[in-house]
């Protein structure tokens, strides 16, 4: 390796398209309508899928929330506690572009390093964007060999 550059190990194509394609049995599963966002490590979008019905709207939120899990390497749902006490955080998360704090969006891991991450929104909770979530990024790890089998 070069002094000066840093190797990122991400997720490809073919890992981000399981991690959709779980999320969107986990979504039909529970009847709810949803969209899916995979990004990599450095939070760019990879894979990507809108259930027929799903709310033109989440399209945006999933992509967020994936996006906001790379960039802090902390589960969405997580963010809230970690600020919550710190009122110059508090208010100084909502200038911050693409950042979100609703849950639905979880890391993917391989050991202890991030790399890559989902973001869920629909017609759900924000509980069942982050159960959707989880699976995906669990049937990515498992595909990594990073998680076992339940």
């Amino acid at each position: 390796m070069t002094a000066g550059l840093v190797s990122l190990e991400s997720v490809g194509l073919d890992l981000a398209r399981a991690g959709v394609d779980a999320a969107v049995a986990e979504s039909r599963a529970r009847e709810l309508r949803t969209c899916c966002a995979i990004v990599d490590a450095a939070g760019h979008l990879v894979a990507f899928a809108r259930m027929d019905g799903a709310p033109f709207q989440t399209i945006d939120i999933a992509r967020a929330k994936a996006f906001s899990v790379a960039g802090n390497l902390t589960a969405t749902h997580q963010y809230w506690a970690d600020i919550a006490d710190d009122a110059w955080l508090v208010h100084g998360v909502r200038n911050i572009d693409g950042l979100s704090l609703l849950g639905g969006g979880i890391p993917i891991r391989m050991g202890d390093t991030v790399v890559g991450a989902v973001g869920v929104s629909g017609q759900s909770s924000m509980s069942d964007d982050q159960a959707i979530a989880e699976v995906a990024a669990a049937a990515i790890e498992r595909l990594l060999g990073s998680r076992p089998s339940p």
